[in-house]
């Protein structure tokens, strides 16, 4: 083996290694810079907010009706629960109704409705995901206090997403964790009760 005395130890290495690195960091910005892949799902309207949980929706094509849905793996409370119905109902009817976080363009009105394993509940509603912006409003109701996260098998697709969530607001003690005064009776609570009295 001829040395080349003209060469620093090591300099055939960098030949090689500093091309592979400026690749793979081309490729890994390439990557990131992909559009990030919304939820499967069709394009849905709101018509009404019915609850922090119930919503009347019309289809983005013909063959999808008005239909009354409710929002999947959370349990908002019952609008009888006072102050924290209303403000999940309002919460939810503002949100949807206001432009993207940062956005000075109007809201759009299409978001998109996801499913999980079971489709219907057992009265034959429509449980959904609904996506506005790539935000999960289902977890935006969680994170704000204004729902809580109840995961129910089979449809645990974002069950994780929205138990964090839930200890988030939890922890800082917002909506109907909020300290001085916290909802005492969850909203399936609150409604075996009412069906006792």
């Amino acid at each position: 083996m001829k040395i080349d005395p003209y060469q620093l130890p090591g300099q055939a290495l960098l030949r090689w290694w500093i091309p592979a690195i400026l690749l793979s960091l081309i490729a890994l910005f390439l990557v990131a810079c992909q559009p990030v892949s919304l939820p499967k799902g069709n394009l849905v309207k709101v018509d009404q907010v019915i609850s922090g949980q119930a919503l009347e929706i019309v289809g983005g094509n013909v063959d999808m009706p008005l239909q009354r849905v409710l929002l999947l793996g959370i349990e908002a409370p019952d609008l009888e629960q006072e102050p924290w119905g209303q403000q999940s109902r309002d919460y939810l009817a503002q949100f949807l109704s206001s432009p993207s976080h940062g956005s000075r363009q109007a809201p759009s009105p299409w978001l998109r409705m996801e499913t999980d394993v079971q489709e219907r509940d057992s009265q034959n509603r429509p449980l959904i995901y609904l996506w506005k912006d790539g935000i999960l409003v289902n977890e935006r109701l969680v994170e704000a206090g204004l729902a809580l996260a109840a995961g129910r098998s089979p449809n645990l697709k974002y069950d994780i997403r929205l138990s964090r969530a839930q200890e988030k607001a939890r922890l800082l003690g917002v909506g109907l964790w909020h300290p001085d005064h916290p909802m005492r009776q969850t909203p399936s609570e609150f409604r075996l009760h009412g069906l006792q009295n």
